[in-house]
């Protein structure tokens, strides 16, 4: 593990400690910290900060409860504070788009989205993410399908971005899997220890990923950019919500400034070595 890494894990678990003693920030046991300078935030402070971009992505374990009560507790404080806000999702493709307008504005029944959520992602998972469709719906807060479609992706892993139709690469943009160290380190946690340079499964798994956040990133840019005074808040899982993920697809394709958020209980991916350059808080659950 890196040196500065080091220093930020071992600054964290002592701010933690520190603070024990003071009123919590979030709900208990939960502490919201600046990566940038080790500071504890409250939820009031956070929100003053992340008011300032026109996105914010916060990513998550799709499994873990707490992260989605992280995630909602961040668009209840940003809409409580008067900030017009939309939720994009990486749980829905962008096709999806009409049916989350309709379940947004009270046309469609609970049933009926159950089955939307159910063709779009894990229906099992369905209870950790309805606290916030119900927000969502109960307070009129536009929900993005940001999701490129799964077989598109699926493609791309097999067999590599070039597999790709040329119609299919043009809403894209070239891409390949030309990503820095840490990614390609990050990248071999998820498939198991894998990624030597010259592995051809590792470089189309790369460009899939990189395809995944392209196009969410492509979404969040069009959204945003047709509704300047609303911020877009981006739910996904952390290995494309990091800042080397979705937010880097975003800065190489607009000005739109991004903030991420990172659940520390993820242990899979950083092992809780969080630099500044993988996010820009860290929202740690003891």
């Amino acid at each position: 593990m890196p040196r500065r890494n080091h220093l930020i894990f071992s600054l964290l678990i002592v701010g933690v400690l520190l603070c024990l003693a003071l009123p919590g920030t979030a709900q208990k046991g939960e502490y919201i910290f600046k990566v940038s300078n080790i500071i504890q935030l409250s939820l009031q402070d956070l929100t003053g900060e992340l008011r300032k971009a026109r996105v914010v992505v916060i990513g998550e374990q799709h499994d873990n409860w707490r992260h989605h009560e992280a995630q909602l507790s961040v668009i209840r404080a940003l809409h409580e504070a008067g900030q017009k806000i939309a939720v994009g999702f990486e749980m829905f493709q962008k096709d999806a788009q009409g049916d989350l307008d309709r379940w947004v504005s009270g046309r469609m029944s609970e049933e009926e989205f159950f089955r939307v959520y159910s063709d779009n992602w894990d229906f099992n998972l369905w209870p950790l993410y309805r606290g916030i469709f119900d927000y969502a719906r109960e307070h009129r807060i536009p929900m993005l399908g940001l999701n490129v479609p799964r077989s598109i992706v699926s493609r791309v892993a097999r067999e590599g971005f070039s597999s790709l139709t040329e119609k299919e690469r043009k809403k894209i943009g070239f891409l390949s899997c030309n990503v820095d160290a840490r990614y390609r380190e990050i990248l071999a946690r998820v498939l198991g220890g894998g990624g030597h340079l010259g592995n051809s499964m590792f470089n189309n798994f790369c460009e899939a990923q990189v395809v995944w956040d392209t196009s969410m990133a492509l979404n969040i840019i069009d959204y945003a950019e047709k509704n300047g005074d609303t911020l877009v808040i981006a739910l996904a899982g952390n290995f494309h919500a990091w800042k080397r993920g979705i937010a880097e697809q975003i800065s190489q394709r607009s000005e739109l400034k991004s903030l991420v958020i990172l659940p520390s209980e993820d242990t899979s991916l950083f092992n809780y070595s969080v630099v500044l350059e993988d996010a820009d808080y860290v929202w740690w659950l003891q």
